[in-house]
């Protein structure tokens, strides 16, 4: 029996130390203040050079601690209950509260900075290309290479460096310079004398290539038409541009050089232009010991000369000064007749 009933005492003891220790907590509870969690700040923060705040509404229940930054990057802003026994989030929790404050790097202001592609014309010098307005401060800029002579499509990068790490780098911009051919040319006996010459003041693109093959239109009924009777056919050249074995036309008004051999350069000379719908003579003019055109369009060129056989303008010439001969004897006989009768007409008044 004395054993139960100590027994019994201890068990008590131990359901009341839990009853107290229950309704302590009870008590402490009932006696916390209930806080709501403040919001975020949802302020997308940019660098600006000036002191930046991540603001959290105030209170008397929480303080807010490293919410102030001025470079980019991210640091953690803490919101810490004042007493965690008198007050308690709204969760029921007291850790205290951790929010990202994340100030981003700014962008530079390229605006008024370009870099542009341009074309210019062979001319054995070296052309080059490089940005224009004021860059940044503390800016720099370099090119991958910008110097170049040859004709080519040329692709230049302008990198930019240095400046504030509080911003974003710039990224490269990047511009095409194009020379184009100032001229093609074509030799077609392999002389080392160019047989045509092809340019243009606004120059060729240097993908271009000149093609040139000599072609027969001895039996073309239209050309042999426009053939006066002593007109020879020269040259019948087939002019191309071609691109990549690709034939392409002139992107505007171009001029053709054809060269002319020896035996035919101080004759009359005429060029004509095969088109898909007509044949037409074109202006042409020489030059040295080339004869010249402009045309828009390219096809088929058929230079022509006047063959007029020597003989029959020397029988035209003895023809004339037969004539003019034969005309001055009986003008002088004519004089010689009207002065003699005029003489003795004379002569017969004195009597």
């Amino acid at each position: 029996m004395i054993k139960t009933k100590k027994g019994l005492i201890f068990s008590l003891t131990i359901a009341l130390a839990l009853c107290f220790s229950l309704a302590f907590a009870i008590c402490v509870e009932a006696t916390q203040t209930t806080v709501e969690k403040p919001a975020q700040d949802t302020t997308s923060f940019v660098y600006s050079g000036e002191e930046q705040v991540y603001t959290i509404a105030e209170s008397e229940y929480y303080t807010v601690s490293n919410n102030k930054r001025t470079n980019f990057g991210v640091q953690t802003v803490k919101i810490s209950l004042n007493d965690k026994e008198k007050y308690a989030w709204s969760d029921g929790t007291t850790d205290d509260l951790e929010y990202t404050f994340n100030i981003q790097k700014a962008t530079y202001s390229m605006k008024d900075v370009s870099f542009k592609s341009q074309a210019v014309i062979y001319d054995g010098n070296e052309h080059s290309l490089e940005i224009e307005g004021e860059l940044p401060e503390g800016i720099t800029v370099s090119y991958n290479q910008n110097v170049f002579t040859e004709p080519g499509i040329y692709t230049i990068i302008a990198s930019f460096v240095g400046g504030n790490e509080n911003y974003n780098s710039i990224a490269p911009k990047q511009a095409q310079l194009t020379i184009r051919k100032a001229s093609l040319s074509f030799d077609i006996d392999e002389d080392e004398k160019d047989d045509v010459i092809i340019s243009s003041s606004e120059g060729i693109k240097p993908t271009i290539n000149l093609s040139v093959k000599e072609t027969d239109v001895s039996d073309n009924d239209e050309v042999l038409e426009l053939l006066e009777k002593y007109d020879k056919i020269a040259y019948a050249y087939d002019i191309k541009l071609m691109i990549n074995e690709v034939s392409v036309q002139p992107e505007n008004t171009i001029e053709i050089k054809i060269r002319l051999s020896k035996d035919i350069k101080g004759k009359d000379i005429r060029v004509l232009h095969i088109g898909s719908e007509s044949i037409d003579e074109l202006d042409a003019e020489k030059n040295g010991e080339y004869i010249t055109v402009e045309v828009e369009h390219l096809s088929s060129f058929v230079v022509v000369y006047d063959d007029s056989p020597v003989f029959l303008w020397l029988w035209i010439v003895l023809i004339a000064v037969a004539v003019l001969g034969v005309g001055g004897v009986i003008l002088i006989m004519m004089l010689k007749v009207g002065k003699g009768e005029m003489v003795e007409q004379e002569e017969q008044e004195k009597k």
